[in-house]
């Protein structure tokens, strides 16, 4: 794994050179704002500039939608991820089971403004997510998803793909809306990493990133050779200007500016 060195330059950073990046084409979201489109198309300019080379296209034409659609109802492994997350924590844990986080917050699992939108356990009802029969649906389904994702990016030669964020400007907390994410759902059930990165401001003052997705599970090191090269390049980390102030989302204090 090659990072670089201090002193580097764009001329001498490789961790792009040579790179076949996927560029958003809708399939993972919704159609990109002008703003946002505008701030994208200079940010693949930049890639291309460090010597990767951008393809078209990925997912159309792949059926990719029509398996993705076929997700069977409104089912989350959550419960059922927390229940062996808890368990591996160890004897140095106040907590190795839901049972225990509930007793020891006084909250149950499910009713937390964090996770209230998730369909937690047997489509949302309690219990055990394996004695659900939608769920051993899930795993099929989600099998068949990551096998077809793998033979997509074979059959391009792809390395990562390298998608906004957003494909809205980032709204304020005061607005109530969403921040428009695209690929979270995909890169949770596919199950790959991805890295978020700053990449400026658009022209309103809303802050602009770009994700580097991976190929396949545990692609990490592609993702850090590859953000590495894009941030010392392009030096584009920004602490944003203004006061700040603190919001509170839920349960999360979030600081503003």
């Amino acid at each position: 794994l090659y990072l670089g060195r201090k002193g580097d330059t764009p001329n001498t950073i490789v961790g792009l050179q040579g790179k076949r990046l996927g560029v958003y084409d809708g399939n993972w979201g919704n159609p990109l704002s002008p703003e946002v489109e505008a701030a994208y198309d200079e940010i693949l300019g930049t890639i291309m500039e460090l010597g990767a080379e951008l393809v078209t296209n990925v997912f159309n034409e792949t059926g990719w939608s029509g398996t993705w659609d076929g997700i069977p109802g409104n089912i989350s492994t959550l419960y059922h991820g927390l229940s062996l997350y808890f368990q591996d924590l160890g004897d140095t844990s106040d907590f190795n089971s839901v049972e225990e986080w509930e007793e020891k917050t006084n909250r149950t699992m499910g009713d937390d403004s964090a996770i209230r939108s998730f369909s937690v356990t047997e489509s949302g009802t309690g219990g055990d997510p394996l004695t659900d029969p939608t769920y051993w649906e899930y795993v099929s389904w989600r099998s068949g998803v990551y096998k077809q994702y793998r033979e997509i990016m074979e059959e391009e030669e792809l390395d990562g793909l390298i998608y906004p964020f957003s494909a809205i400007p980032l709204p304020t907390f005061e607005s109530g809306l969403g921040v428009g994410a695209i690929s979270v759902s995909e890169i949770n059930h596919i199950g790959v990493p991805v890295i978020t990165l700053p990449a400026g401001y658009l022209d309103g003052g809303q802050p602009f990133a770009i994700n580097f997705i991976g190929t396949d599970l545990y692609t990490e090191p592609d993702l850090i050779t590859m953000g590495y090269a894009f941030e010392q390049a392009t030096m584009l980390r920004e602490a944003p200007q203004g006061p700040a102030e603190q919001a509170s989302l839920g349960n999360c204090q979030c600081t503003t500016f």
